[in-house]
């Protein structure tokens, strides 16, 4: 029997195109394939108990800069685990590709992967980064992403009662999805933007620079994303306005402006 363990980070956001992709895999595989489906957190607990399984998941890199691989890759590979792993944020950014480059960077490091793994990547721009970013073993190619496959005419009965349960509590609506997690943490604000993450390393200059260019953007985002709302909310007094914020945000500022107008709701459940 192969055992595939798979991580969710959040449910809201991901549980549909787990499901999807576990799906997917399990075609791939004998009928008795079992799958593991839960937090990321608990899920790497259970590895202590478990050998010889597929890893098929993110963020198994350490921190900051993928110093630390011991923190969840090597305990993986002390189990004989093989790791598959796509990108969650592998699909663009800010700016033009050439300003890509950082991110890409700072996302994956194929060179900690060892010849039986696999990397997935969004598009054949980040494939070729990878392959040409550093000598590696292991083997990287072009697959796209799940929740891009949830768009497709197959797939659109897994959301059919959704979209009509949606449509029948708020009728016609705008929708506005905001995403500022760096101005604006759920898991405690600045103090959590500017610990030591996978991402950051504040005794290097380059991650500083990075990180507070983009908590200060991401600010001045947030407010502009606030004064546009209204602006619409005044506009279109009769229209309802739906603001679904990133499952990373704090939804506390959202709330506390617009609390006394009627026709804006805050809503953080569901799949954006």
């Amino acid at each position: 029997m192969k055992t595939v363990i798979v991580p969710v980070e959040s449910t809201d956001r991901e549980l549909d195109i787990r499901l999807l992709l576990c799906g997917s895999v399990g075609e791939l595989l004998d009928a008795d394939a079992r799958f593991f489906i839960g937090h990321s957190v608990s899920l790497r607990q259970l590895l202590l108990l478990m050998k010889n399984f597929v890893y098929f998941g993110k963020h198994v890199f350490g921190a900051p800069r993928f110093s630390d691989a011991a923190r969840v890759y090597d305990k993986i590979k002390k189990r004989n685990g093989v790791v598959i792993h796509l990108n969650e944020e592998g699909g663009i950014w800010p700016g033009q590709e050439k300003d890509w480059l950082g991110d890409l960077e700072r996302a994956e490091k194929p060179s900690v992967m060892q010849s039986e793994d696999l990397l997935l990547e969004w598009g054949d721009y980040q494939t070729e980064f990878y392959k040409n970013f550093e000598p590696s073993s292991v083997s990287i190619i072009t697959s796209g992403h799940p929740r891009f496959d949830l768009n497709k005419e197959k797939y659109r009965w897994l959301l059919a009662n959704s979209i009509r349960e949606i449509r029948q509590a708020h009728g016609d609506f705008i929708l506005v999805n905001t995403t500022t997690s760096w101005g604006n943490n759920a898991l405690g604000q600045e103090s959590h933007i500017f610990k030591e993450t996978l991402n950051y390393n504040p005794n290097s200059v380059e991650d500083r620079i990075f990180r507070f260019k983009n908590w200060s953007h991401q600010k001045k985002v947030l407010a502009e994303v606030i004064k546009l709302v209204n602006e619409i909310s005044l506009e279109y007094p009769d229209k309802k306005i739906i603001i679904r914020p990133h499952p990373a945000e704090d939804v506390t500022i959202y709330k506390s402006v617009f609390c006394n107008i009627e026709n804006i709701e805050v809503i953080l459940v569901g799949s954006p």
